[in-house]
């Protein structure tokens, strides 16, 4: 309680306990929202723990902020001090009308920025819509190529396979199947020098066209995957990790199943999967489980030290976590129909007679979760599967039938993550991110089946750091609670004995997020109410700033005297500037 010294003419003490209890309760809704105490201030122009947490959710690190020391950042520039609870107390005058304002939660879902994750959504939301501001991109040729070879040598002229009429591309992923014999031992155990030989084979054929640097050689029994690029295109590409999954031999053998890889070039993230499924006509609900356990099983993890890392770790990336899936290989789903009338379909280019009994299609008709996502070309060319291994046509028996039907078991799908060329294109636009140029098989001989073949033009993303960092920048900084004056200096009124000075003091919210402010470090003979506010965007608070009166009496001195009052008391703003305002007797 105050003592009576400290009671001003005039004031009543009931009315000095009543403002104190009403101080009282003020300050303990501060309490409720803001630790204000002197070891544990919030009110700082610091970031707080929340902010801190909006940038990392956000994918924008704290430490790009350290490095820009720019006036009204939430970051790199120094606290004050910090709001003390227990100011002194100063005395009131009997017009003195104490309303504090309702520090209520400003969690408001009218308001998108009033919360935590609604800030959150925000900042993404402004990053994707001015992602134009600091991206551009690249058109690149990528040539995808499957070829089942049935353990055949790597002998044959591959030229009418990987250059798609003629054309070169810039990126080359070709998966293998069957590089070796799936028979016995060599069905389970690895030989690599079956692989090697065809990787190097596929390498020749490259360099002749042109200067390819091979970045991934992977083979797990008969599956090899491999990709190359142009030369000059090798700096761009960044982040690759190779892993596989077999389910094939107690669903696990790596005689069936897939090798992935995953890379980068530039900020567009590229996943490539070269698969062989079950085989037999029957099989049809096995080569859907191998795809779930691919999908299931492949995790990339980066970690230059260990090969064998456990599937818990932080970070995993799946297949379909990247901007551009190439899904290529053996699938092996076949067409529902006798030898026979396969054969004469074929023969007269009944080709829809085929699709509407085509594994893969009705499949992924009966179950939108079959390989979600994923597009394929129209298909214009007649089964890849089961051809003569040297000639035209197919293996037929004596009957002239062949003995397993012809079917598109090779096949090259694809898929992109929607969100590539920004929020604001329109959805026909969206596909043109990844266009198929060509999707055909090629007549080359050596196995029962031929190898198919697709090109793409795909925009790669290419981001200019300095103009990303600008519009982090300018993100982030109209986050920056801001708060406007009526005016930094208050004259006091003309001297009237036994009576405070009242002032009033307008406080606008002019920022876009919703604030909580508080006045602090009055002098002994000033006083503010309310003491806190919280404001939304836009919303204003009227303070009534009021001076003892038994100052002006005591030292006998006119208000309007040249230098006879003049103190400064501050307003702070959680998270953001605090400002200082003066009460003087004079003009500024």
């Amino acid at each position: 309680m105050l003592a009576s010294e400290d009671i001003g003419p005039g004031v009543s003490r009931d009315s000095v306990v009543a403002s104190e209890l009403l101080l009282e309760e003020e300050l303990s809704r501060i309490s409720e929202w803001a630790p204000l105490s002197s070891s544990s201030s919030r009110m700082r122009y610091g970031m707080s723990e929340a902010f801190s947490d909006s940038l990392r959710d956000s994918g924008v690190s704290t430490e790009l902020f350290e490095q820009m020391p720019i006036k009204g950042l939430p970051n790199g520039i120094p606290r004050t001090e910090p709001i003390d609870r227990q100011r002194k107390q100063p005395s009131l005058g009997d017009s003195v009308v104490m309303s504090p304002l309702s520090m209520e939660g400003l969690s408001d879902t009218s308001d998108p920025l009033g919360s935590p994750r609604g800030r959150r959504e925000w900042v993404s939301r402004q990053f994707v819509e001015r992602e134009a501001e600091f991206t551009q991109y690249q058109n690149l040729t990528v040539f995808a190529g499957t070829w089942n070879v049935c353990a055949a040598e790597p002998t044959m002229d591959l030229k009418d396979w990987l250059f798609v009429n003629g054309r070169k591309s810039d990126v080359y992923v070709v998966g293998l199947q069957e590089v070796q014999p799936l028979k016995s031992v060599s069905a389970l155990i690895t030989n690599p020098l079956s692989g090697k030989r065809w990787s190097e084979h596929i390498g020749t054929a490259l360099s002749r066209e042109g200067d390819y640097v091979r970045v991934c050689e992977k083979q797990m029994v008969g599956i090899v995957l491999l990709v190359f690029v142009r030369a000059p295109l090798l700096h761009d590409v960044r982040d690759l990790v190779v892993m596989e999954a077999g389910t094939g031999f107690m669903s696990a053998g790596g005689n069936k199943g897939a090798v992935c890889v995953r890379f980068q070039i530039n900020e567009t993230s590229f996943c490539c999967v070269a698969c062989h499924l079950a085989a037999q006509q029957d099989s049809v609900a096995r080569r859907n489980k191998d795809y779930r356990e691919i999908l299931r099983k492949i995790f990339f993890v980066k970690d230059e030290g260990e090969e064998d890392l456990p599937r818990a770790v932080v970070n995993p990336k799946s297949i379909c976590e990247h901007d551009i899936v190439l899904w290529l290989g053996d699938l092996n789903y076949r067409i529902d129909m006798d030898s026979a009338s396969v054969l004469k379909a074929i023969s007269q280019n009944e080709f829809g007679k085929l699709f509407a009994q085509d594994q893969f299609v009705t499949e992924r008709a009966g179950d939108d979760t079959l390989f979600e996502g994923f597009r394929e070309a129209p298909i214009v060319f007649a089964p890849t599967y089961k051809t003569r291994k040297a000639g035209e046509g197919y293996e037929v028996g004596k009957d002239g039938i062949p003995k397993r039907p012809p079917s598109w078991t090779d096949r090259i799908l694809w898929r992109t993550a929607p969100h590539l060329l920004g929020s604001n294109t329109a959805a026909k636009e969206k596909n043109t991110v990844m266009q198929c140029l060509d999707y055909e098989k090629s007549l080359i001989w050596g196995s029962d089946h031929r190898p198919v073949f697709a090109q793409f033009l795909v925009k790669v993303k290419k981001v200019d750091e300095s103009q990303r960092t600008r519009v982090y920048r300018e993100v982030y900084e109209s986050l920056v609670p801001e708060i406007r004056l009526g005016s930094d200096w208050l004259r006091l009124p003309r001297y009237r004995r036994q009576r405070a000075a009242e002032m009033n003091l307008a406080v606008k919210n002019t920022g876009m997020v919703p604030l909580r402010l508080q006045v602090q470090n009055l002098p002994p003979s000033v006083a503010a109410f309310p003491m806190t506010a919280a404001l939304h965007s836009g919303e204003q608070v009227t303070l009534r700033i009021t001076v003892d009166s038994s100052f002006g009496d005591e030292q006998k001195m006119s208000w309007d005297g040249a230098a006879a009052f003049r103190e400064t008391f501050e307003i702070a703003v959680e998270d953001g500037r605090t400002m200082k305002v003066t009460v003087a007797s004079s003009k500024r």
